[in-house]
């Protein structure tokens, strides 16, 4: 999804409202009597982020539950640092449009990675779905005046900044992270920032 100004900014209050007011033109040009092209109109930023995070998180707790009936039953420290070290597992998850949201595609990268940094306590599964998932309190807006034109957010309980980047900016990122988890197991007090995921989501329509 282009998320480029669609509107001149001055009729625009922050960038939740130029998301939207894009999407809105999108379908307007489109002009499908459908499901998707209904949720397009109605979808935002958070919205998104929240369905990415919840099918990233459910997939993330099924597994870690197989791979610990898994350990219990065949032992041994290579399998728990497997599931500690991976660090460049892709995954992609479909959701059907409804009444609320269009069809989407989302992409997870590195769960693994990020849900082990600091034992977990930064961003594993549960943390994530509280304070990113489906049920989580309202993301609030940061109005900046960057110059990326991206797209900043805090999650309602003040944990986590949501921010979009650059395609290119998101490969920097994937490239760094075998790099990125040694470094922060190797000094643990690092003042690095914690990253606790990367996304991305493609939207039909």
């Amino acid at each position: 999804v282009d998320h480029r100004l669609s509107a001149p900014a001055a009729e625009l209050n922050n960038n939740a409202d130029i998301f939207k007011s894009h999407l809105e033109r999108i379908t307007r040009v489109t002009s499908k009597a459908s499901v998707s092209s209904t949720g397009s109109a109605a979808a935002d930023i958070p919205s998104l982020v929240k369905i990415c995070v919840g099918e990233s998180v459910e997939h993330s707790t099924r597994k870690r539950a197989l791979f610990g009936v898994l350990e219990k039953t065949l032992g041994g420290p290579a399998l728990r640092r497997y599931c500690e070290w991976i660090p460049l597992a892709r995954r992609q998850f479909s959701v059907l449009a409804s009444a609320t949201q269009p069809s989407m595609r989302c992409m997870s990268f590195g769960d693994e990675l990020f849900s082990n940094l600091d034992g977990g306590r930064v961003a594993g599964p549960e943390q994530l779905l509280a304070s990113l998932g489906p049920k989580s309190q309202d993301f609030k807006v940061l109005s900046t005046n960057s110059k990326s034109g991206e797209f900043f957010f805090f999650s309602g309980d003040a944990r986590f900044l949501v921010k979009t980047v650059t395609d290119h900016e998101g490969q920097i990122l994937r490239d760094m992270l075998p790099a990125y988890q040694d470094h922060l197991r190797s000094l643990p007090s690092s003042f690095i920032v914690r990253y606790a995921g990367l996304f991305h989501v493609e939207v039909d329509g």
